[in-house]
């Protein structure tokens, strides 16, 4: 349906359902279960169950409708009960954990036990904390074969890390369900044979017999409310250093309900319209604040008895810092957004921030951006870069242009007892955080020779020995303070320099091509300026006082990703003591870096914040905008994961797959119960719950997982629900049918011959023509 007049712009059409207007906010499973739904179907199974007492008599001939009917109040009364006790989520679950200790020479675990997750990337600090040892698993191998044993042959999910804090760093290999072949690696230092088994070295499969590593099942007890079968928020809190979430339900919004007392799903709602920003530097023209209460519900709670307020749901955005004008209270910040265009050629934008070293320049210094507090310094700007040389014994002071030594040619004084020549230099170096120059000039003395490298901070200025491989400037001072050079770069190495001050309003820019004489380009926000034939400079934006802001970007519906499903919603939460925070979903609620897995690795970003709790005291709580949990019956462990595939094995994509297959162990009474294999068209039940296969761990490349690639089949997310109702549905079903067959096979012929035994009845008993 159209949202604007332009009906011939594609912008000007939305594909909404009625569901997902603002006034209701349902799912399609809330629509079907909101309650003027219910009414409908009721009163109309109350109709068929009046009508077929009242209207149809019970006989032979009408079986087949009060079947019908009777199938269809069936059938609503399943419904019912399905809808009304619906429920459904999904849960992570990893192929194995990593048990990790330290013991001493006894045996004996020093310390707690630590736990992580094998993925690669992750890792985990052990021991004393003053000298910790560092574990980070390096890769995993799912298919993993054994080559000796009884079970010679048989692939194993293994596991390698690496181990960084004892004497030695070192490789250490762990396999599932076999601890007996845990072994440590090497380095060698030979290139051929960059690693060897520990065993062959120092005769023992340990290197490091202190640290205790196991592969063990990795239980899950819990599982998390979908969000499309209802809106099941939440928001997750727990105190700096702890590891375990304590969940504060979310009202969610209920429809025809104008307090918005609940956190919606489809449609954007903002308190405050400069907390927002919208693509092309907009702001957002009205503002439909929620209201919504979100008390704490357990003892453990770090902020028990403190509200939490949501003023604010994003349905799609992603977070952007931006550039503001200061006010003249803020301090200094000069930072100049700049495009470079010519006719047929793409436009290219650069942002220069004159008070960051890195920031400042651009093209390998060719662009630079600089503040200066006094007219002089634009003078020397625009000089080329020049050096003095003082010999105060001679009398010499002299200067000249760096360009004038382009020859190779020495500066000699003296007949040549004094000797200058210069082998390079470089501008605009970043160094302590501070941008300098330095000129390199071979010096020859009286006393002897030396490289003299001459900043333009003469405090920084040192001699070092040219002939001595190690010398630092670092370590060296003047060796002959009888002869002193400065040098002063000029505009150094850039072409186009700008330079703001020194009032901050005034912006200019000085312009040097070849060796022809500088140019000042006076600069004035927007208005292009020729910096030579088909080619322009304009600068788009100058903040003398710059301030970022940091805000979600409110993404157009057109270029919404809908695979992302809510992994870029957004609601922004009030304490008392805090300003509005804004908190990213995240799909589960991890309890740290070290439980991550695969493409969630990404997505841990919980909220830190300083609240001040009920009883008045301060504390530093994380927050995480997620779904409310639910336990399991029973933990579920996952055995392994299989990948059915087409002849060639997988690919990229799923094209080449033909079943995901996970193989789950349920606890019974303390113990592992049997393998049970659960794919995505055969669905496991346990204890009134269905698991079936959701998504599983793809392969991953370097490149993606910060140069650590993943082959894996690591974990496993399972759909989790019940089907409460859906028998009683399918009787209904199936008794309807049966009502359907007899009302229209069973039903005429039924008829058909009453209606022949009666005209047979009424042929015997007319008299014949001739009596």
């Amino acid at each position: 349906y159209p949202v604007s007049v332009n009906i011939f712009s594609a912008d000007a059409w939305e594909h909404r359902q009625v569901r997902q207007h603002r006034l209701l906010e349902m799912t399609e499973f809330e629509w079907f279960h909101w309650w003027p739904f219910d009414v409908l179907v009721t009163m109309i199974a109350l109709s068929l169950i009046v009508t077929t007492l009242r209207r149809i008599r019970f006989s032979v001939i009408n079986l087949g409708v009060w079947m019908i009917h009777s199938g269809i109040v069936i059938l609503i009364i399943g419904s019912l009960i399905y809808f009304g006790t619906k429920v459904e989520g999904d849960t992570p679950v990893s192929r194995r954990v990593l048990v990790m200790s330290m013991v001493d020479e006894v045996g004996e675990t020093v310390g707690e036990e630590r736990l992580l997750i094998p993925f690669p990337g992750n890792s985990i600090e052990i021991g004393d904390p003053s000298s910790p040892v560092i574990v980070s698993v390096l890769g995993t191998d799912p298919d993993w074969e054994l080559l000796s044993g009884d079970d010679a042959g048989r692939r194993v999910f293994s596991v390698n890390l690496m181990v960084d804090g004892f004497e030695q760093r070192f490789i250490r290999q762990v396999l599932a369900g076999y601890p007996e072949f845990t072994e440590d690696l090497i380095n060698t230092g030979d290139p051929d044979q960059p690693m060897q088994r520990a065993v062959k070295v120092t005769g023992e499969r340990i290197l490091e017999p202190t640290l205790k590593v196991s592969l063990q099942y990795a239980p899950q007890d819990e599982f998390f409310l979908s969000e499309a079968l209802s809106k099941n928020w939440a928001v997750y809190l727990r105190e700096k250093g702890t590891t375990r979430w304590i969940e504060r339900p979310v009202p969610a919004s209920t429809p025809l309900s104008p307090d918005k007392r609940g956190v919606p799903l489809y449609n954007d709602y903002v308190a405050d319209s400069s907390s927002v920003f919208l693509v092309g530097n907009r702001r957002l023209a009205g503002e439909d604040p929620l209201s919504v209460r979100v008390p704490s519900v357990s003892p453990e709670d770090p902020l028990a008895g403190t509200d939490l307020m949501i003023d604010s749901y994003l349905r799609y955005a992603q977070m952007q810092t931006r550039l503001e004008p200061g006010t003249a209270d803020d301090p200094l910040n000069p930072i100049i957004d700049i495009s470079l265009s010519s006719p047929g050629a793409p436009t290219s934008s650069v942002r220069l921030e004159a008070f960051d070293p890195e920031l400042a320049k651009a093209e390998d210094g060719v662009l630079n951006f600089k503040y200066i507090t006094d007219e002089s310094r634009f003078d020397t700007l625009q000089s080329p870069a020049t050096i003095t040389v003082s010999i105060p014994s001679l009398g010499v002071d002299e200067t000249r242009t760096v360009d004038s030594f382009a020859d190779g040619r020495p500066w000699l004084f003296e007949d040549g007892t004094y000797r200058v020549m210069l082998s390079g230099k470089q501008d605009d170096l970043t160094l302590d955080e501070a941008t300098v120059s330095v000129l390199f000039a071979d010096i020859t003395t009286p006393t002897g020779s030396f490289r003299r490298w001459v900043f333009d901070d003469p405090a920084l200025t040192r001699d070092i020995d040219p002939d001595d491989p190690e010398a630092s400037p670092a370590d060296s001072g003047i060796q002959d303070d009888s002869i002193t050079v400065t040098y002063t770069p000029g505009s150094g190495s850039a072409r186009l320099l700008f330079v703001a001050g020194p009032e901050p309003e005034l912006l200019r820019a000085i312009l040097r091509i070849g060796d022809s004489e500088p140019r000042v380009l006076p600069i004035v926000v927007g208005e292009p300026v020729k910096i030579r034939d088909q080619l322009f400079l304009t600068v788009d934006e100058y903040f003398p006082r710059a301030v970022a802001s940091e805000a979600p970007l409110i993404v157009p519906s057109s270029q919404r990703d809908r695979d992302m499903g809510n992994l870029n919603s957004w609601v922004r939460a009030i304490a008392p003591g805090i300003e509005p925070t804004w908190l990213r979903f995240q799909k589960y609620p991890f309890e740290g870096p070290s439980d991550l897995l695969g493409r969630f690795k990404g997505l841990y970003a919980p909220t830190m914040v300083r609240v001040q709790s009920a009883d008045g005291a301060w504390k530093d709580i994380e927050m995480v905008f997620s779904r409310e949990r639910v336990p399991l019956p029973d933990p579920i462990a996952l055995e392994t994961f299989e990948l059915e595939t087409y002849i060639g094995g997988y690919s990229d994509g799923g094209g080449s797959i033909r079943d995901y297959r996970s193989v789950l162990r349920f606890d019974d009474d303390g113990k592992w119960g049997d393998p049970r294999p659960v794919s995505m068209n055969k669905p496991v039940e346990h204890d009134g719950l269905w698991f079936f296969q959701s998504q599983w761990d793809p392969p991953i490349n370097a490149s993606i997982n910060g140069g650590l690639p993943s082959k894996g089949l690591g974990y496993t997310v399972l759909g989790v629900g019940n089907r409460n109702g859906v028998y009683t549905q399918l009787l209904g079903c199936v008794i309807a049918v049966i009502g359907m067959i007899y009302a229209f096979y069973v039903k005429p012929l039924i008829k058909r011959r009453r209606r022949e035994r009666v005209l047979a009845g009424l042929a015997a008993n007319t008299p014949s023509g001739g009596s």
